[in-house]
């Protein structure tokens, strides 16, 4: 039927140029005929775009009526009742009831109108039913990764809407945009937290992994805490952030917010928890009593919170159970340090231990080569000089003649022979 109006349609423009304004007419009519009730067939996002056509069928039959000598709009003599069957059959079944898709969430139910938000939550369900099916983290992630971008792109799509006006409260565009950005906030916590659980699998040496309840055994003591306080931190701020959505505070939903306030609390126990773990694993025991104490205080208040929520419950009696072991730990270090005698340690003055041998010398050092008994090589010690004058053995040795006489020319000319004529005169 579509069709074939805009064939009319066509038809009429063409003969509207020729000038021939009867047949114009006849087929501008027709094509009225089936757009004003496809238009009336149709839902209410589509029946703009026929309203358009009929505004300009409208402008073109009023020429041709105009220049055919006719008076009223719409007057025609072409017969439209083969038409009409097929057009009420299409209107019959388009009135039918048809189940609109909705999301209902926080006490309200609003309709989804947009094609693609609809694809996106269809998509959505699957990815959700294959990350509870599966069974690596690694996967997990994935998958996450998955549904994040498939939120982003609804984000995207759902702020060019937004262009709706308000009536009488928060709009529907708004509302889903706020949805939207829920899941895709809830989405990032669970990255984080199957992140964690990775790193949980490759850090701990336990073979039989039980995801966030690994935290609390003792062979996550040997896990750095920074490690583990990245991801914890990153999940409290996502949750202040979906505390803080416009949409939770207008629509006032005091239980998702009471909730999420539940889980902040509980994650807050826990980060407290793997604070006083870090300072322990460099033995500052005061600091890591202290951090105990307030992680007891804040488990209490967390388990009132939770009793009404399973998952979170069974993370905190978990933690009960190792906080208790390791809080008297850290206590009995801290009476240790406080009873053992202060050792004032001097500092190694770098001196051999000859040399130090009236002070209480750590010869631990010898060992590893870090202190020497003696010193090698040892000091230089001054020796008196040689004489100025020392060599005169050679003016008592008796020479052949011939060399006497090169000797003596040759000590005259020197030191020596100046000091022996001065000292003893001079021979002739």
């Amino acid at each position: 039927l579509e069709t074939r109006a805009y064939l009319s349609l066509q038809k009429a423009r063409l003969l509207l140029e020729r000038c021939n304004w009867t047949d114009a007419k006849e087929s501008f009519t027709s094509a009225r005929y089936i757009y004003q009730r496809l238009r009336d067939a149709v839902a209410d996002e589509h029946k703009p775009i026929y309203s358009n056509q009929l505004e300009s069928i409208d402008t073109g039959l009023s020429f041709c009526e105009y220049n055919a000598g006719d008076i009223a709009v719409g007057k025609s003599g072409i017969d439209t009742t083969h038409l009409a069957d097929k057009i009420d059959k299409l209107v019959l079944e388009s009135n039918k009831p048809v189940e609109e898709e909705t999301i209902t969430w926080i006490g309200r139910t609003v309709p989804i109108k947009n094609e693609k938000i609809r694809t996106f939550f269809k998509r959505l369900e699957t990815i959700q039913a294959e990350i509870a099916a599966a069974t690596e983290e690694r996967s997990k992630i994935a998958l996450i990764e998955d549904a994040l971008e498939e939120s982003r792109q609804a984000q995207y799509i759902l702020k060019e809407d937004q262009s709706e006006k308000t009536t009488g409260g928060m709009s529907v565009i708004m509302f889903l945009l706020g949805y939207v950005t829920f899941l895709k906030l809830g989405q990032s916590v669970q990255k984080n937290v199957s992140l964690l659980c990775s790193t949980l699998e490759t850090e701990s040496t336990n073979q039989n992994n039980v995801g966030l309840l690994s935290l609390f055994l003792s062979s996550a003591q040997r896990i750095k805490p920074h490690l583990i306080l990245r991801y914890i931190d990153n999940v409290l701020q996502l949750l202040d952030d979906i505390l803080e959505l416009p949409v939770l505070q207008i629509s006032s939903a005091e239980d998702v917010i009471k909730e999420y306030k539940m889980r902040k609390l509980a994650l807050k126990t826990i980060r407290c928890f793997q604070l006083a773990r870090g300072y322990s694993f460099q033995n500052e025991w005061k600091s890591a009593l202290a951090l105990y104490v307030r992680s007891s205080k804040l488990l209490k208040e967390s388990l009132e919170a939770t009793s009404g929520y399973k998952l979170e419950h069974s993370w905190l009696i978990a933690l009960q159970k190792s906080l208790k072991d390791e809080q008297f730990y850290a206590f009995t270090q801290t009476l240790v340090e406080q009873s053992s005698p202060t050792i004032l340690e001097e500092k190694d003055s770098g001196q051999p231990i000859e040399s130090e041998l009236d002070k209480f010398v750590d010869c631990s050092g010898l060992a590893v080569g870090k202190k020497s008994l003696v010193k090698l090589p040892p000091d230089m010690l001054p020796v008196p000089c040689k004489p100025f004058f020392f060599d005169i053995a050679s003016n008592h040795v008796t020479l052949p003649s011939g060399v006497e006489q090169k000797v003596k020319s040759q000590e005259q000319s020197g030191i020596g022979g100046y000091f022996k004529g001065w000292l003893w005169g001079s021979s002739k």
